[in-house]
């Protein structure tokens, strides 16, 4: 299990910080293991100290806890830090003899999704939900609006939007005192008023954003075959063999 191991420290205490703290300062074990989880979760404290870990060269492993995968229990603190390995459990068969026989994950373990991790939307970041993401987790930092199709298409919005000469006016619906991490205000961003095309040019759109998307493969595909050939163009340059 552990090559190579010749000791073992335990730290008890009666808060994480102090406990985790001390392994930081301590700096003496370069594997942690960690079978806790606390609530309420305390990021703003803890990972900094996860930080200093991986500075250091020092691993925390926290256990994923029992409770399965995917449910509303399923995802526990710290196992959804990014600063840490979430461990799960096996299943493991042994011989009479007590040696290894077999080992598989053990189903139970926790897992999932975790909506603390996932981005906030910083400068104003918009998109269109593509229908292979319907029923995805989403942050409550992102707002999340129907679109009307009857009287504009997606594919319309999508185009609109990406214009930076939009988001001058889209920042009068933001709020926050750094621009870095303001927020979209859902009641301001639905009184913004589009300038909507005809819905005959509306479907022209459609369509020729479907046919720049096919495009796209051969695009990255020509991009990739010129870098390879590259440095094969460069020396020729350098030893005057393109004339």
């Amino acid at each position: 299990m552990a090559p190579g191991l010749n000791q073992v420290l335990v730290y008890v205490g009666k808060y994480d910080a102090d406990i985790l703290n001390k392994m930081a300062t301590d700096n003496i074990a370069e594997q942690l293991s960690c079978s806790w989880h606390w609530s309420p979760s305390d990021p703003s404290t803890d990972t900094p100290i996860f930080k200093e870990f991986a500075s250091q060269g020092q691993s925390l492993f926290v256990a994923a806890g029992d409770t399965g995968a995917y449910s509303s229990s399923s995802i526990t603190y710290p196992a959804d830090d990014a600063w840490v390995t979430s461990v799960g459990g096996t299943d493991l068969s042994i011989n009479a003899d007590g040696s290894w026989s077999s080992e598989s994950a053990w189903p139970h373990g926790g897992g999932g999704v975790s909506p603390n991790k996932i981005p906030i939307p910083w400068e104003g970041a918009l998109g269109i939900v593509p229908p292979e993401c319907d029923g995805c987790y989403v942050s409550t930092e992102f707002p999340v609006f129907d679109v009307i199709e009857e009287l504009v298409l997606p594919e319309v919005l999508d185009v609109h939007f990406r214009s930076p000469t939009v988001w001058p006016d889209l920042s009068g619906a933001s709020t926050g005192t750094n621009v870095r991490r303001r927020r979209l205000n859902p009641t301001d961003f639905l009184a913004y008023k589009l300038p909507l095309p005809s819905r005959a040019v509306q479907f022209r759109l459609r369509v020729i954003k479907s046919e720049m998307q096919k495009a796209e493969p051969l695009q990255a595909q020509v991009a990739t075959e010129l870098r390879a050939l590259m440095p094969s163009i460069l020396s020729k340059a350098f030893s005057r063999g393109l004339l």
